[in-house]
């Protein structure tokens, strides 16, 4: 799952997002196999690759360039169990073309993906939610502090220490300190994907905060 996380990675710090929204509304590929309308099952290694190639299929939307992005992994239920389910979201980051009417902000995607971590097969299997990227509203920007930049290098080990998760971590272990600074940026910085999927994940982003 390393060129994954690592696109993940990529992503996040390409966005330097700040955390206000606006607008935002209510709310190998060898391997690769049909498992019900609109899912595939596919190699963990093949997301990357994957994701780029579905975002072209899309309807883009009038006057709009995209790019694509991933949330990090997220539980869909808190506290974690041994069967727990770890999701990402497949979105996109976008500018108006032609480009100049926003300098420090850029248009963020509903999630469009729905990607189910299947861990013990080294697969994921992806559902499409949406055959549009339609706008959920402007992320500020902004370049990352020192201290921020060493936190996201720590993405991969974090993320995968929480999927790994089988109860509700003691407060006392350090790791479980970074991890929730670690979600606590992404929320900071990313607040309109955030919103966009935060009913789904309502407990672990509580606990998150606290």
């Amino acid at each position: 799952m390393g060129s994954f996380f690592a696109f993940l990675l990529k992503n996040f710090a390409l966005g330097l997002a700040c955390g206000t929204a606006l607008l935002v509304p209510d709310l190998s590929i060898a391997a690769e196999s049909s498992s019900s309308a609109g899912e595939q099952v596919i190699s963990s290694e093949a997301v990357e690759t994957r994701v780029a190639e579905l975002i072209k299929s899309l309807n883009p939307g009038s006057g709009m360039s995209w790019s694509p992005a991933l949330t990090p992994v997220l539980p869909l239920a808190w506290p974690p169990k041994k069967d727990t389910h770890w999701v990402r979201y497949g979105y996109a980051r976008g500018q108006e073309f032609p480009p100049g009417r926003i300098a420090d902000g850029e248009h963020v995607a509903k999630p469009w993906l729905r990607i189910e971590l299947l861990p013990a097969s080294r697969q994921a299997r992806l559902h499409k939610l949406s055959e549009l990227l339609e706008s959920a509203g402007i992320q500020g920007v902004r370049p990352l502090m020192p201290p921020e930049s060493s936190l996201l290098s720590k993405a991969e080990l974090l993320q995968s220490f929480a999927m790994g998760l089988t109860a509700l971590p003691a407060e006392t272990d350090p790791r479980v300190s970074e991890l929730k600074k670690y979600y606590q940026l992404w929320l900071q910085t990313n607040g309109v994907i955030a919103d966009q999927i935060r009913n789904s994940h309502r407990a672990f982003l509580d606990w998150v905060q606290s």
